[in-house]
Order: structure tokens, then sequence, then C-alpha cells
């Protein structure tokens, strides 16, 4: 319940930013409506899908675990040894085609968003 209330809380104080996430000008992720937009056309996400997006958006550049990805969109109940984050990337990936590659994956680590077209 703690974990809600901070996170609505987020929720709050983030509206008086700017309610578009976004890497490009291809990619915009819009916090007030919870919906992605890839090259101006809604992309259907599930809840969790949307929520390690806007994680990883909002953290772009910087690794972020598999361990803090389940620990923001999922309950405290969930096995940390499931491959359950993964899956998520995965399809989330799948649903953003190309764009999807902005998704890195480093090995052990966790993943990150590219800074710019530039990072590798």
């Amino acid at each position: 319940e703690l974990l809600a209330r901070i996170r609505a809380l987020l929720r709050r104080s983030s509206k008086h930013k700017s309610n578009i996430l976004g890497v490009s000008a291809d990619i915009s992720l819009d916090t007030e409506r919870e919906e992605v937009k890839i090259g101006g056309r809604e992309v259907g996400l599930t809840r969790k899908e949307y929520m390690i997006l806007e994680y990883l958006l909002r953290n772009k550049g910087q690794l972020i675990s598999r361990n803090q990805l389940l620990e923001h969109a999922w309950d405290r109940n969930v096995d940390i040894f499931t491959n359950v984050v993964d899956t998520h990337i995965k399809n989330l990936r799948k649903k953003m085609g190309k764009s999807g590659n902005i998704i890195k994956t480093i090995y052990g680590s966790g993943y990150r968003i590219l800074d710019d077209e530039t990072d590798t």
C-alpha cells in the first residue's frame, strides 16, 4: 500500500511537468492519457508494458535492472527469478516494431533506453 501511495504522489507531482515523454520525434508517451504513439499512431500496450516503457523512458540512458522493473510494475510478491520482465520486454519490442530497437539488453544486468540515435 505504501508503494501505491508513493506512485500516486509521483503521478500527481509529475502532472506539473510535461506529460509527454519521448526518445525521438517518432516515439512519444503521454503520461496523462497513458498512451504510446509511434509515428503518430497509437500502439496498444498492456498496463505492464506501458509501466515498463514509462519507467525506462523516465530513466533514459541509465541501466535499469530487472529487479527495478519488477518493483515498479509488479507487487512485492512476484518471484524475482521469473522471466516475466524479459517476456514483457520481448512483447513490447514486437509491438513497437523497428522503434523497439531503442530498448537495449545489457546482458546479465538489465535494460536501458538509448540516449539518442548515435548511442549503441
